[in-house]
């Protein structure tokens, strides 16, 4: 469901009974590709010199951490007196200044970007910017806060970009951990059928499952789970259940994989986790079976 700052809608007032919408508002037309919106009020009113205070170049910068927040509330969910987060991930196509900040702000709540290369301007720069940093770096270690190779694609490759509003904070992003796990560049070839969108997403929420948490970590156990979600099966038996990370999971683990699994109605990764030491009779011990079956 698409997000936008209700000030900035064209034809806004027509959302009102009485009010008679303006000629030529400066504002911009909803996605008619979708049936649904959340419209954010930035509280500045019609002025212009109210938002122009906090010095934002453009007024709906001022919803963008509203916007972050709301989608970390609505990802929430439960399902039979169980509580879970539904994977959420941000796609960055093109964009501009605050197109940045929108991804800094993702980050900054644990989102993880896809950054689609070659579509032009904050998509490249931002691609450019991470490659600079770490290259093929596949464990996270702090850059010098002098990056040379960052310095470079800034100067060279973020003038329309880069502004004194996003500067600092896309900075500090850039060379954060998070930063690291959670910004995934995905270059699109036509010519190339066997690497899709859909992997480039399933890649991303992996390296987001694999970012160090303070606590003790289950990676293993989400991606399994997201494994699951995308039918892929021959991942989860190439990489995941071999023998150098079996003693990795717990009973309880194997069990609430195995009830993912169900609810899938995956018979392949049933009869795998039960390979595997998953088990129907624990199983039963500490659910409800018709829950499995509720939609």
């Amino acid at each position: 469901m698409p997000t936008a700052t209700f000030s900035t809608v064209a034809d806004r007032e027509k959302l009102y009974r009485n009010c008679v919408p303006r000629e030529k508002p400066a504002s911009y037309p909803l996605d008619p590709n979708h049936t649904h919106f959340i419209l954010l009020d930035d509280k500045c009113g019609p002025n212009d010199e109210i938002w122009r205070r906090y010095g934002y170049p453009v007024r709906a910068d001022l919803t963008i951490q509203l916007r972050a927040e709301v989608e970390q509330e609505a990802r929430c969910s439960s399902h039979y007196r169980h509580n879970y987060k539904i994977p959420i991930i941000q796609i960055l196509i093109e964009g501009g200044p605050s197109s940045l900040l929108t991804v800094v702000e993702a980050v900054m709540h644990e989102t993880p970007v896809v950054v689609i290369d070659g579509t032009g301007r904050a998509a490249n720069f931002i691609a450019k910017a991470y490659k600079a940093l770490y290259d093929n770096q596949t464990t996270y270690f702090s850059p010098a806060n002098n990056n040379a190779n960052l310095e470079r694609v800034i100067k060279e490759d973020g003038k329309d970009i880069i502004t004194g509003s996003n500067e600092k904070r896309f900075r500090d992003m850039i060379r954060s951990e998070k930063g690291f796990f959670l910004i995934n560049t995905f270059l699109l070839c036509p010519d190339d059928p066997e690497f899709k969108l859909s992997d480039a997403i399933l890649q991303a929420l992996f390296r987001a499952a694999s970012m160090p948490k303070h606590e003790i970590s289950d990676a293993h156990v989400q991606k399994l789970k997201l494994a699951m979600a995308w039918n892929k099966f021959d991942l989860v038996v190439s990489d995941m259940l071999i023998e150098n990370v079996k003693t990795q999971w717990t009973d309880v683990q194997l069990d609430s994989a195995l009830t993912d699994a169900i609810q899938h109605g995956s018979v392949q990764f049933v009869e795998l986790l039960i390979e595997q030491g998953a088990s129907f009779d624990r199983l039963r011990r500490l659910i409800n079976i018709k829950d499995l079956y509720k939609k």
